[in-house]
């Protein structure tokens, strides 16, 4: 299915980091969100403890590397960013 993307373009928004869940969440729901924000611009995706966090890719220099779980943009799969948040919940665990 294709969403229309109801998020601002890059321009209008200010820096911000934005919370998508935790390691206890359902990986489809945090993986949904990830695409949705994915869908008008690149976005990283970030770990610190057992939260995940995005911002806009612009931003990304200010996110450890460490921490980093991917940079996704539009038509990003679900199965790729679950298979990456997978990844980072085995490490975690």
């Amino acid at each position: 299915m294709i969403r229309k993307c109801t998020y601002e373009s890059p321009g209008k928004r200010a820096s911000r980091s934005l919370a998508l869940g935790s390691l206890g969440d359902e990986s489809l729901l945090v993986a949904k969100r990830i695409q949705q924000l994915a869908c008008g611009t690149d976005v990283v995706v970030w770990i610190v403890g057992d939260r995940f966090f995005a911002t806009f890719a612009e931003a990304a220099s200010k996110v450890p590397l460490e921490c980093r779980i991917g940079i996704y943009g539009t038509g990003v799969l679900l199965a790729e960013i679950e298979d990456d948040l997978h990844r980072f919940r085995v490490r975690a665990g």
